[in-house]
């Protein structure tokens, strides 16, 4: 939430069978903008079927959906979550008392700062990280991937679903994760920059 594609810099398929296509993040139309909405207008971005999926975090999330519509060969989630049960606790109770709708505008872009510190402290101490990648920051984007993650039920995957997480990933535990989770050591939220290499050796193995 709230980073660009270029989280996936260093993400690599092999060039001489795979063409990387990454989609950038689009304007809701309103918060209330249901996640198979979005995700019909995201997948306009999508070149040729049947494509791999990846996605991270809440990305994760809509690349569930567009997986519902489109053909999908495989999907590939990092540091994220596959339906309701696997949310921890304060999301749970947030999708109840709907915070971001009492939010003053002018503190969000601080909650964003935090928010990533919260995710892993020694990154963000690199001020490069929060220049380069946290970039989608509008209001009404905030608001809407806020509200669409609380409140996203989930509850669907396909048998072809790879889950690659960390273990010291503090938005979405390791311990709320249930089925064959692919677990790299030392991971935070933001493995998808830190631990790339690893990630890329768990994304070769499962397109061989």
């Amino acid at each position: 939430m709230c980073t660009n594609s270029k989280i996936f810099e260093n993400i690599e398929f092999d060039s001489g069978k795979y063409e990387i296509n990454k989609l950038e993040w689009i304007a809701p139309l309103s918060i209330r903008e249901g996640l198979h909405s979005y995700a019909s207008r995201l997948a306009e971005q999508i070149k040729d079927e049947p494509s791999i999926f990846v996605g991270v975090s809440l990305g994760g999330v809509i690349m569930q959906e567009v997986s519902k519509i489109r053909n999908c060969k495989q999907l590939i989630l990092i540091s994220s979550v596959k339906d309701y049960e696997e949310k921890p606790l304060f999301m749970k109770i947030g999708k109840f008392v709907k915070f971001y709708y009492f939010i003053p505008p002018y503190i969000y872009k601080t909650l964003v700062k935090m928010w990533f510190k919260f995710t892993d402290r020694k990154y963000y101490k690199r001020k490069v990280f929060y220049k380069k990648y946290v970039t989608v920051i509008d209001l009404l984007y905030i608001k809407w991937a806020t509200r669409s993650l609380l409140e996203w039920k989930g509850s669907w995957y396909k048998d072809n679903t790879v889950h690659i997480q960390g273990d010291k990933d503090n938005v979405f535990p390791l311990e709320n994760l249930k089925g064959n989770i692919k677990i790299i050591k030392n991971g935070t939220h933001i493995m998808v920059i830190s631990h790339y290499k690893k990630i890329n050796k768990i994304i070769k193995e499962t397109l061989e």
